[in-house]
């Protein structure tokens, strides 16, 4: 007696969405020459599949059989259902639309309109300071698993907020010593809060002149030692990161003697943006405690 396992098929591309997935075929309407098959595609709580007539007898046992012995859905289809009570977005869930190796992503708005869906590549999320920590740990606005995501009340992931009240939980507890990490960003954040990139855009007052994730993916923050591979190819991108914002002064450092080494010749050891300018205190280069930072890191 030949016994068909739950079949789960690929879905087929919606218009407007990224996801493809796989589904668990869950027969419930026959039609004279279709099957009706709702499903559970990456996620996203709607979608259907019209099943060919000659795949019906196939289908109708397996999911009799699925219904049989399994009893329930598995744990892990438990998880993907947005409408499962209590489910909590994992990373692995989040990761089967935000993949990173699945190219240039896109999806649909609320409104109906294609927009950039954030691509986060899972190696290098692996290896950044970030790697133990869950999606919704810092998104913490996203609280199910439809697609566009239902947002909640609270405000959208912030680095600086997230940072602050783990430092203020961190010395209650007494543990600075335990989180240097911790205790540099803390010292970085105060600092910036004082420079011309935490001041208001004159362009947009809704914003400032730049945020925390303008210079940094969150996803990739990864800790490098001096004289590292990593390291030398942090300091080598980091005056065309700069260069996003100021795109004038990376045009002028192109040509300097500096830039020519970093840019042309590919050498780390030579001076980029941030051995002049401090990115977390950034100010008029013309004060005199500018001119001092630019003569100690010279020397």
């Amino acid at each position: 007696m030949t016994i068909f396992k739950p079949m789960v098929v690929p879905l087929a591309q919606k218009s407007g969405e990224i996801c493809t997935g796989q589904v668990i075929l869950q027969p419930i309407l026959l039609k004279p020459d279709r099957l009706l098959v709702p499903t559970m595609p990456c996620m996203h709580s709607t979608g259907k599949i019209n099943m060919p007539a000659k795949y019906l007898s196939r289908v109708v046992i397996a999911g009799l059989l699925w219904l049989l012995f399994a009893g329930v859905l598995p744990a892990s289809a438990q998880t993907a259902n947005p409408t499962h009570p209590g489910a909590k977005p994992d990373n692995a869930a989040c990761q089967t639309c935000h993949g990173g190796g699945k190219g240039d992503l896109t999806t649909t708005d609320a409104a109906g309109r294609k927009r950039p869906l954030h691509a986060v590549n899972e190696d290098v999320l692996g290896k950044s300071v970030h790697a133990k920590m869950q999606c919704v740990d810092c998104h913490t606005d996203v609280t199910d698993l439809s697609a566009p995501h239902k947002k909640g009340t609270v405000a959208k992931a912030d680095c600086v907020t997230c940072h602050n009240t783990l430092w203020e939980t961190v010395k209650k507890e007494g543990k600075v010593a335990e989180n240097p990490g911790l205790a540099h960003v803390a010292a970085k954040v105060a600092s910036q809060k004082q420079s011309i990139h935490a001041k208001v855009d004159k362009d947009d007052p809704t914003k400032t002149n730049a945020t925390c994730a303008n210079c940094h993916d969150s996803h990739a923050v990864v800790r490098t030692k001096p004289g590292t591979p990593e390291h030398d190819a942090a300091r080598l991108a980091g005056p065309a990161k700069c260069g996003t914002c100021h795109e004038e002064h990376l045009e002028e450092y192109s040509g300097s003697v500096h830039g020519k080494a970093v840019i042309d010749k590919k050498d780390p050891k030579a001076a980029i943006c941030t051995d002049c300018h401090n990115p977390m205190g950034v100010d008029q280069t013309s004060k005199d405690e500018a001119k001092k930072g630019m003569l100690a890191a010279c020397s």
